[in-house]
């Protein structure tokens, strides 16, 4: 009984598909006849607007117009699809926009406010990198030894005598120095201390414009040979830039 079944389902739906296809076919005949006997109409209305014009140039000019309205077809129709795309991202730029421009006015009041501290935390960045890579030169071998194997009194009385480094540079070296701490470390520590300072006493407390205050902690001396190289050259700008800071309070208070 099952095998009856499905056999009378199996032509069952052979037959309609037989019937499908008969329809079908008849539609596309149905439509062909209907395209030839436009095209005869258009033929006999070429023929009566031309007389003298062979047959083949006016079955070119027709494929022609033909290709050429598909062609405007299609263009037409991309155009409105690009202009869909164009409408639909134009209605979404708005908020894209709204958000971009908080964004900037937010990080540009940002800057205003704390470009100082921006520049300062960029030039103790920079120092420090360069201090990772920078190899000590025999001078800052040198004013480490004398801080670490000296005596307090040879520091402050003898070495002075015979030695380019004032006393004040070797007694902050003889502080990690004496502790043991390892020698790069100690002596690019002291170093970075001392660039901190004299590039907190340039960004925040000198009298020069914006475009000054941003760009002199990165030229060559301020950076490498008063920041990097480990020499006393940071510490006695430091002091000169607080000399000038306290004369300058002075000044003000006497009212000169």
């Amino acid at each position: 009984m099952g095998a009856g079944k499905s056999g009378d389902g199996m032509a069952a739906a052979v037959t309609g598909w037989f019937g499908l296809s008969r329809r079908l076919g008849r539609l596309a005949q149905s439509e062909w006849l209907e395209w030839s006997r436009r095209a005869q109409r258009s033929d006999h209305h070429n023929r009566t607007d031309h007389p003298n014009q062979p047959d083949h140039p006016n079955q070119l000019g027709r494929m022609t117009g033909a290709k050429e309205s598909a062609l405007s077809v299609s263009f037409a129709v991309a155009d409105g699809t690009e202009s869909a795309k164009t409408a639909t991202v134009s209605a979404a730029n708005p908020t894209q926009n709204g958000l971009s421009s908080i964004i900037g006015t937010t990080l540009a009041h940002a800057f205003h406010r704390h470009w100082r501290i921006i520049i300062f935390t960029l030039y103790l960045a920079i120092t420090a990198l360069l201090m990772v890579l920078h190899e000590p030169w025999f001078d800052e071998a040198q004013s480490w030894l004398i801080a670490r194997d000296a005596s307090f009194h040879d520091i402050l009385l003898v070495r002075p005598h015979y030695e380019g480094h004032p006393p004040l540079w070797w007694l902050m070296l003889s502080i990690p120095a004496k502790l043991g701490v390892p020698y790069e470390i100690g002596l690019k520590s002291v170093q970075l201390v001392c660039a901190a300072i004299m590039a907190w006493l340039l960004v925040f407390r000198s009298p020069f414009p914006p475009l000054a205050v941003g760009l002199l902690p990165f030229t060559y001396f301020m950076c490498f040979q008063y920041g990097v190289t480990s020499r006393p050259y940071a510490l006695m700008c430091a002091a000169i830039f607080l000399t000038a800071d306290c004369w300058k309070a002075v000044t003000r208070s006497r009212g000169v």
